[in-house]
This record gives structure tokens, sequence and C-alpha cells, in this order.
């Protein structure tokens, strides 16, 4: 049923339901009221969540039992994520749902022999009210992806060098995907989603630290520490910043009390480029 071109009343699934992605979809669609099943690849606890083995598709008709829409997304560590894929679709069409919203990735649909690209194609053709998102790389990657290289190396281990790339939250991954879930309006439509700017790795660790002070003079030292030594390179500061007196437990406790907000603004090095 609509009310405000938002469906009510229908019931949704959300394969990869326990993702960074996935977990908050969930949390959005249940807050507003909606009616919602969980897909898990462990035994099924619970009468909202179904056991699905995406590999063997085990449990698959069991899941789209009274399911009316549906978000997928494939699963990390497949080498052909259409065949994960593709039995969603089919199983979709076959159970005649109202609308699948795709999640594949930024650039999926640049090649079109690409596993994610014909999982596109074929939920294009197969006669369902659709959306697909392409979102670029994840915010999160840096405390999940990345979290291994930066405890055990200080380093961020990518083969990106100063590419800049329009990082997004996840959790706005989830607002777009539930919204077009529960309306009709951009129907059959494919949408690109990115963060506010591009960034390269290390301009996107600074604004991850910049959004956590929220205070002018405590990202000044923030970024005069940056500069000057590279927080994710952080072994051997005193070296780095070339003086016999300063040192990164005298740069903290200057970062702690610049965090107080009746602390006055003070210059204390370049300010952060702002794009």
């Amino acid at each position: 049923m609509k009310k405000g071109n938002v469906m009510k009343n229908v019931k949704y699934l959300v394969v990869g339901a326990s993702g960074t992605v996935g977990s908050e979809l969930v949390k959005i669609l249940k807050a507003g009221g909606h009616s919602v099943r969980s897909t898990t690849s462990k035994p099924a606890q619970g009468p909202e969540v179904a056991h699905i083995n995406l590999v063997t598709g085990e449990g698959m008709s069991a899941a789209f039992e009274g399911i009316e829409r549906a978000f997928f997304l494939a699963p990390l560590g497949y080498a052909d994520q259409y065949k994960i894929l593709s039995p969603l679709t089919k199983e979709a069409t076959t159970s005649g749902l109202e609308k699948v919203v795709l999640m594949t990735g930024m650039g999926a649909n640049a090649d079109e022999a690409a596993g994610l690209r014909r999982a596109e194609v074929e939920l294009e053709k197969s006669g369902l009210g659709y959306n697909i998102i392409r979102p670029n790389w994840f915010l999160q990657n840096f405390n999940t992806v990345f979290l291994q290289g930066i405890k055990e190396q200080g380093k961020i281990l990518v083969p990106a060098g100063n590419a800049k790339t329009s990082f997004i939250d996840a959790k706005d991954i989830s607002a777009v995907a539930a919204q077009l879930l529960t309306s009709d309006r951009f129907n059959n439509e494919e949408f690109d989603i990115t963060g506010p700017q591009a960034l390269d790795h290390d301009e996107a660790l600074l604004t991850i630290l910049y959004s956590a002070a929220d205070n002018s003079v405590l990202l000044e030292l923030i970024h005069v520490l940056w500069q000057r030594c590279r927080a994710y390179k952080i072994v051997g500061v005193r070296r780095a910043l070339e003086t016999s007196d300063l040192s990164i437990w005298s740069f903290q406790a200057r970062l702690i009390d610049a965090a107080e907000p009746s602390r006055a603004p003070a210059k204390v090095g370049r300010r952060a480029r702002r794009r």
C-alpha cells in the first residue's frame, strides 16, 4: 500500500543484513515501521531471519516467501559475483517481487563482461522494478579493511598513491538504499553515489580527525602534526619534528588543551586546504 509514495505494509528482504550497509539498512527500515526479513549464511534464528547459501542456493525459495521488495548485494570473497547475484534475480522474478535494489560498486558498468555488470544488466532486463546503486569506497575502510596495516606497520597498504577518491559513509549508502527501496519515485534508474568531495588517503584520514575534533584550534594543531610527521607513521616522530623539546606527547597535551571550547584560536601552522 502506498502512503505518500512510501510503501507501507510491505515485506522487505535484505540480503547481506549482517554487513556494513545491510545492517544499517535493516535498522532504517525497522525504524520506519517496515517489516523486514534478514538473510544469513548461518543457521537462521527467529522468524525475521532466513538462511540462504548464496553459492548453492539452499534456503533461497523459503527466504522469498511473502516478500515484495528486496535489497541485493554480493558479499566479498567471490571471484564471479554474477554467479552469486543471478540466482537472486531469478528467484525475485519467479516470486513476482515488485522491486529490487541492487548494490554493486563504482565502475561496475565500465566493463560489460564483468560479473557485476552482467548482474546489473540481468536485473534491468528482468521486468522487475529496480534501482542500481554504485557506491564508491567506504569511509569505514579506514577502521576495517585498512586497520590491520595501520596497527601492524603504521601504513595504509593500498596501491593508490595520491589518487583521489570520493569516500562515502556506509550509513549514507544505507539511507539511499532505504529511500529507493520504499519508494517508486526513481524506479528503473541507476545511481553512482559518492561522498561530498574527492580526497586522497592522506586527506581522508585528516578529514576523519577533523570530523572528530570539530574545533578550529585543534584542527590547526592536528594539521601541523600531520605535515611534520604523518599521523599514520608515528614511529620516529621526535626526529620528524626536528626539535629536542617537542615530542608527540607535548603535541598530545596541546591537542587536549585546544579541545576545550573556551580556548582562543592560535596560529600554529598552515591551515589545511579546504576543498
